[in-house]
């Protein structure tokens, strides 16, 4: 059972990753978008911006992480550049949301877990300004998003269980009940071509790496048998794998998100809860209210059916 088969408002989509990325200028508007990058992008005021000017630049539809990606990417950064920005602006940031649609609900739980455990060399590496930053909390600023994922995964209206309390966190889990997809927050407001793509790719190859493990606890038994190199450099290229054990106190950063995962990976006999989890499934049925229509948000990346969903689910199972 894949994700789009879990949550009503969720069709498969191809492609990998898409892109928002959040500008601040200074003086003129930037130009209108080409007729070439329209086909890829869209530009939308975000009045939350300061600044001359606030915009937000969101890909149309899912990128595959193909030799074309980098291309896109850096054509857009490029026509941004023509128009003068602040730098690094504290108030912007990169969001990537990682297609999950057509994954296992178990693996997207594997990508959830690598994702935590490593979650501190990777904000570090976003920058400082990332870390306990409101807008992309991490575990350890909101440690109580184990214990409430736990929480919903036990319930019988598990799609119905994912609501605004996870937007803000560094990973938004949120976004997989509307979009498929875990949106990943964590990225400074860098409009620097290279640092996104490389950000991107390397994050989709974690998720992928996880997701070839049986289950969170697993993972988490991976880290206690490999060396902490070992385990970083599992997951990521050998460059990117570097610049995190580059920085200093990486691996004190490491355990002590290996103290927070723990109650996850632990927190469920994962098989059993497999099994009851797909027959619970079996008995929630999505059912449209009257008088609904299927909306389109259209110039996102998450093209996704805005109806309002009840979740009808059989008493008498246990």
């Amino acid at each position: 059972m894949n994700i789009a088969d879990i949550f009503p408002k969720v069709k498969k989509r191809a492609g990998d990753v898409g892109i928002e990325i959040e500008v601040e200028g200074i003086g003129e508007m930037p130009r209108p978008l080409t007729d070439a990058l329209i086909e890829h992008w869209d530009a939308k005021s975000d009045g939350t911006l300061r600044g001359g000017f606030g915009v937000e630049f969101v890909s149309r539809q899912p990128f595959y992480l193909n030799n074309t990606f980098d291309r896109k990417v850096s054509n857009l950064v490029d026509h941004i550049r023509q128009t003068k920005i602040q730098e690094n602006s504290p108030n912007t940031s990169v969001h990537v949301h990682h297609n999950m649609s057509h994954k296992t609900l178990m693996e997207v739980l594997n990508g959830i877990t690598a994702w935590w455990l490593l979650e501190n060399l990777l904000v570090h590496h976003c920058g400082t300004d990332r870390e306990a930053n409101m807008f992309c909390l991490r575990l350890v600023d909101a440690e109580a998003l184990v214990p409430k994922l736990i929480t919903a995964l036990e319930s019988s209206n598990f799609p119905g269980q994912f609501n605004d309390s996870y937007r803000y966190a560094a990973i938004n889990l949120k976004a997989l009940s509307e979009y498929g997809s875990l949106e990943v927050r964590t990225m400074r407001g860098a409009v620097v071509s290279g640092t996104i793509i490389e950000w991107a790719r390397e994050v989709n190859l974690m998720f992928d790496k996880a997701a070839r493990f049986r289950n969170p606890e697993e993972i988490f038994a991976y880290l206690i048998k490999a060396s902490k190199e070992e385990f970083v450099q599992h997951f990521f290229t050998t460059t990117f794998a570097n610049k995190l054990m580059n920085q200093y106190g990486w691996r004190d950063r490491l355990d002590q998100s290996a103290v927070l995962v723990c109650n996850f990976a632990y927190g469920l006999e994962w098989p059993i809860w497999e099994k009851k989890f797909e027959e619970r499934m079996k008995k929630v049925k999505p059912e449209k209210k009257k008088g609904m229509l299927d909306a389109v948000l259209a110039g996102s990346w998450a093209v996704a059916n805005e109806v309002d969903n009840t979740y009808i689910v059989d008493d008498d199972f246990p």
